[in-house]
C-alpha cells in the first residue's frame, strides 16, 4: 500500500474520482480515504497547507495504515523560464530554505528514492506528460511576485517551490519509509499570485472575502479565471500521472533496475 499525500481538495478532486473508495478518516484538519485503485490499495490523505500540517498528517498516515512509501504530490509554482503550468516536477531532492530580507540560506536537503523518481520518469513519458527532473525548494509562505520566485530560483537551482513536501520528507525520514515528491506547476515563474488569503488552512475558498476581493479588485477576475483554469489542468495531469503510478510503485521498490538515477 502506498500513501499518497496533498495539501489542497482541489489537487485531491480528479484522482479520488478514479478510485474505489472505502470510507473516509477525519482526524482534525486532515482527512484521510483508504481506496483501491484497479485492485491495487493505497490511501489518499489531504493535509492542509504548509509544513506542519503535512507533518502531522504523515505522522498519522504512518500510524494508521502499513504503508510501504509516501508521496507528497499536488501544485507547485514554477521557478525557472521554460517550465510552464500543467508540467510535472519529479523531484530529486526537497531542499529548505528561509528567504528573508538578507541572502537566502538553505538549512537541509532530503534526496527522493532513485526507484521511485526513475519509475516516475518513465510514467511521465508512457503518459505522454512533460516532466522535469531536478529539486524542489520548501518555503514557509507562498511565493507570490516573479522578482522574488526568479531570484530563489536562481540561488537555490530549484525548478519549483511548495510549502507542503519538506514536512512530508522529514517524516519519512524519521520512519525510514521510501519518500518521492511528485509536483505538477500551476503558476510560472514570470506569474504574480495575487489574491492572497482567500483559503483557510485546510484549501477551502473564503466565499465572503472573495467576494470582497472581487468588488475591490475588479481587474483581477482574469487572473483568477486563468489560474483557476491552469489548477484544472494541473490537477487532471497529476491524475494522469498517479494512477499508473500507483498501481507500479511495487516495481521501483522491489527491483534493482530502478535503482539508479539517470
Amino acid at each position: 500500500m502506498i500513501g499518497v499525500i496533498l495539501a489542497l481538495p482541489q489537487e485531491m478532486g480528479p484522482i479520488r474520482a478514479k478510485v474505489k473508495p472505502l470510507g473516509t478518516l477525519q482526524e482534525e484538519a486532515a482527512a484521510f480515504y483508504p481506496a483501491f485503485l484497479e485492485g491495487q490499495p493505497l490511501v489518499l490523505a489531504r493535509c492542509g497547507i504548509g509544513k506542519e500540517r503535512a507533518k502531522k498528517a504523515t505522522e498519522r498516515l504512518l500510524k494508521l495504515f502499513k504503508v510501504e512509501a509516501v508521496v507528497s504530490a499536488g501544485f507547485a509554482g514554477g521557478l525557472v523560464e521554460g517550465i510552464t503550468a500543467g508540467e510535472l516536477i519529479v523531484v530529486r531532492n526537497v531542499l529548505y530554505c528561509h528567504q528573508g530580507e538578507g541572502p537566502i540560506e538553505t538549512f537541509s536537503s532530503y534526496s527522493c528514492h532513485p526507484g521511485l523518481l526513475n519509475l516516475s520518469l518513465r510514467i511521465a513519458q508512457e503518459q505522454g506528460l512533460r516532466a522535469h527532473c531536478g529539486d524542489l525548494v520548501a518555503m514557509d509562505e507562498v511565493v507570490t511576485h516573479p522578482v522574488s520566485k526568479k531570484r530563489l530560483g536562481e540561488t537555490t537551482s530549484a525548478l519549483a517551490v511548495d510549502m507542503e513536501s519538506l514536512g512530508v520528507a522529514e517524516t519519512a525520514r524519521d520512519y525510514t519509509v521510501p519518500f518521492l515528491a511528485i509536483k505538477v506547476v500551476t503558476d510560472e515563474v514570470g506569474q504574480e499570485l495575487k489574491a492572497q488569503g482567500l483559503v483557510n488552512g485546510e484549501g477551502r475558498v473564503r466565499p465572503l472575502k472573495l467576494i470582497y476581493y472581487l468588488l475591490s479588485n475588479p481587474q483581477d477576475i482574469i487572473h483568477l479565471m486563468n489560474l483557476r483554469r491552469q489548477t484544472k489542468v494541473a490537477s487532471e495531469n497529476l491524475a494522469l500521472f498517479l494512477s499508473p503510478f500507483v498501481k507500479r510503485y511495487g516495481e521501483a521498490l522491489n527491483s534493482r533496475a530502478y535503482g539508479e538515477n539517470r
